[in-house]
């Protein structure tokens, strides 16, 4: 659908997480470990994260990444 303002609000996502960064000299090293807590792309009823407290399965994503020290 097209872009507006009087309903953008309802179409963002939030996530969470935390991370680990390691600075050396040339590298930087970087692990995180983020989740979802609300996705608009749900059913009303099933956006926020975890649904229900009885379910077990939380969908989380790891991340890890190299990159230059700037």
């Amino acid at each position: 659908e097209d872009f507006a303002w009087n309903r953008f609000y309802q179409e963002l996502a939030v996530g969470t997480g935390v991370g680990l960064r390691l600075n050396f000299n040339v590298l930087v090293l970087r692990l995180d470990v983020g989740m979802k807590v609300y996705d608009p792309a749900c059913p009303i009823g099933a956006r926020f994260f975890p649904k229900d407290p009885k379910d077990n399965e939380i969908q989380y994503t790891i991340n890890f990444a190299l990159g230059y020290p700037f």
